[in-house]
C-alpha cells in the first residue's frame, strides 16, 4: 500500500513493494533482450556458427553447406560439392525437385550450368567436371515461404537430405 512521506515541502506516495516488483521486471527484460541478442549473434535466427551445416549423402559422395536458419526472401546460397565417383563422364548433374523449387527463388548457380532440363517434378542442371577433382557449385537464392523446407537435392549419382527453417 502507499504510504505519504513528507520530504521538506514535498508530499510523496510510494508503494515501495510495487517499485521492487517493478525492478524484477524490468531486470527479467534486460536479460530476455541480452538472450535474444546473443541467439541472433550465434545464428539461431540466421547465419552464423549454430545455423551452419554440411549435409551429406549415405557414401559420402556428396555434400551440400547450408544454413540452418534463413529467413525470407534474405539472399542466400548453397555450397554444393561432389568427389569425382558422385557421377559418370565428364558432366555432373544437380538435381532439384519440387519442395525446393517451390520454397525457394533461384537467382544464379557459379559456375553456369551447361544445360538445364525439365524432369517431371525437378529440375537438372548440368555441369562440367573433372574425372579427378572435386567438383564445386554453388546455387545463389531466395527464401519465398515461411516454416520448415524438406530439402532433397541429386549431386550426381548421390542424394543429399536436410532440413532448413524460414524465419518471417
Amino acid at each position: 500500500m502507499a504510504e505519504r512521506k513528507s520530504i521538506a515541502d514535498l508530499q510523496l506516495h510510494e508503494d515501495l513493494a510495487h517499485e521492487r516488483r517493478e525492478w524484477k521486471l524490468q531486470r527479467i527484460g534486460w536479460v530476455l533482450w541480452a538472450l535474444l541478442l546473443l541467439a541472433a549473434l550465434l545464428g539461431l535466427l540466421g547465419h552464423g556458427p549454430l545455423s551452419d551445416n554440411t549435409a551429406r549423402d549415405a557414401a559420402g559422395l556428396a555434400s551440400v553447406r547450408h544454413q540452418r536458419f534463413e529467413r525470407y526472401e534474405a539472399p542466400s546460397h548453397y555450397d554444393i560439392e561432389a568427389a569425382p565417383a558422385a557421377a559418370a563422364g565428364d558432366v555432373l548433374t544437380l538435381r532439384l525437385e519440387r519442395p525446393v523449387l517451390e520454397r525457394l527463388e533461384l537467382e544464379r548457380f557459379e559456375p553456369e550450368p551447361l544445360h538445364v532440363r525439365a524432369d517431371g517434378d525437378a529440375l537438372l542442371f548440368a555441369f562440367a567436371r573433372s574425372p579427378q577433382r572435386t567438383t564445386r557449385v554453388r546455387v545463389f537464392f531466395r527464401p519465398q515461404r515461411f516454416g520448415t523446407l524438406r530439402a532433397r537435392i541429386g549431386v550426381g549419382a548421390a542424394r543429399v537430405q536436410f532440413n532448413q527453417f524460414v524465419y518471417p
